[in-house]
């Protein structure tokens, strides 16, 4: 009789020991190693700081999630938060290039006006400002 209960004393210690470990996912450990990508990437967190912080938050869904053995409610925040880092390194890089392609000399300037006379308010071409006529349409 002894021996009955101690091995049903184990067996529920060894059932309890596996309900406490957190859930491994392959769509989750992806998602983490795509937001690690993301936050080292100096591009992503320079420009695209929104993306990173949606990427992470869904990402500390996911692992509450799967802290508190939810199955179910696990893929699909570990999916978002899986695209919105590849979003942000992607946005990143795009906006780097732009800067590089467009230095500060070219880029306008205050006191400039730009626009057609005719739909700009008068504040706008009677305060002194140069006006620029640039003519658009035919080639």
């Amino acid at each position: 009789m002894n021996t009955k209960l101690l091995s049903g004393i184990g067996t529920a210690l060894a059932l309890c020991a596996c309900a406490g470990a957190p859930l491994s996912d392959p769509i989750l450990d992806g998602a983490r190693a795509t937001v690690a990508q993301a936050e080292a990437d100096p591009n992503a967190n320079q420009y695209a700081a929104l993306d990173l912080d949606s990427a992470r938050k869904d990402l500390a869904f996911a692992e509450a999630a799967a802290a508190n053995n939810k199955p179910s409610e696990i893929d699909q925040p570990a999916y978002l938060a899986t695209q919105m880092a590849r979003i942000a390194m992607a946005r990143g890089a795009a906006k780097a290039a732009d800067a590089k392609q467009m230095p500060e000399a070219t880029a306008t300037h205050t006191g400039v006006v730009m626009g057609t006379p005719a739909y700009m308010p008068p504040e706008s071409w009677s305060a002194g400002c140069s006006i620029s006529i640039i003519p658009v349409g035919r080639a």
